[in-house]
């Protein structure tokens, strides 16, 4: 039987004794905006090989617009790998996630 305010024991492969569950939030900023470079880099960098592959532009335009797009793209996957949430188990207890207890619903 377990008392009121704790969980049940349970194990996490690979981990034992007290783990922590540390959560870095969304960052829409750097989400979103990395999103709308990927599809900027990726018109660039279409546009580019298009000037390149079918001659309808110049050969140093395409280039450009290859190269900078393909740059922008990677920046972009970047910024969306930096901007999302991010979740860690970390072996041990930290005090600073510590409940005071909350003597209303039993726990002393």
């Amino acid at each position: 039987m377990h008392q009121a305010g704790f969980s049940r024991s349970f194990r996490l492969d690979g981990m034992s004794g007290d783990v922590d569950l540390r959560v870095k939030p969304l960052n829409p900023l750097l989400w979103w905006g990395g999103g709308a470079l990927a599809i900027a880099g990726t018109v660039a960098a279409v546009t580019g090989a298009d000037f390149l592959l079918n001659g309808t532009g110049s050969k140093d335009t395409g280039t450009a617009a290859l190269v900078v797009g393909s740059a922008v793209v990677v920046g972009a996957v970047v910024m969306i790998y930096l901007g999302a949430a991010h979740v860690d188990l970390v072996p041990g207890r930290s005090v600073t996630g510590a409940v005071k207890p909350r003597p209303w619903l039993g726990e002393f």
